[in-house]
């Protein structure tokens, strides 16, 4: 190693990998799928009457988000795992369980079956 030179990298990383680059396409047909399977809505469905909920069950808010259901993203990346669910539903799939987090389970055909888990009443207090 020369004297006075450093171990830094002098060229910056790009923002976005070619990797990532050459697979927005499969990327983005996904969405467009699951778009057009929403029609635009919620696609949570709980098995009971909430607010903002239909007498069915299905939420009557527009879907903005994109969830996906199955973990890693980029492994799991077909319609059958991505759910277009409004913000406060996405919301509570990251809640605390204190509060009630939201459960997506996909059925295999595009539709999926939605529940809350709370955390157990600890029996020793």
């Amino acid at each position: 190693m020369k004297r006075g030179s450093s171990l830094r990298r002098r060229v910056r990383l790009a923002r976005v990998s070619a990797k990532v680059k050459a697979g927005e396409p499969e990327y983005d047909a996904v969405y467009r799928r699951v778009d057009e399977r929403s029609r635009g809505l919620c696609e949570v469905r709980l098995p009971f009457q909430t607010i903002g909920h239909s007498v069915t069950g299905h939420c009557l808010a527009r879907a903005t988000e994109h969830h996906h259901v199955r973990k890693p993203r980029r492994t799991h990346h077909h319609e059958r795992w991505v759910m277009h669910i409004c913000r406060r539903h996405h919301d509570e799939c990251s809640a605390t369980f204190a509060n009630g987090r939201l459960y997506t389970d996909p059925n295999g055909d595009g539709t999926f079956t939605c529940y809350y888990r709370f955390k157990p009443e600890n029996p020793f207090k």
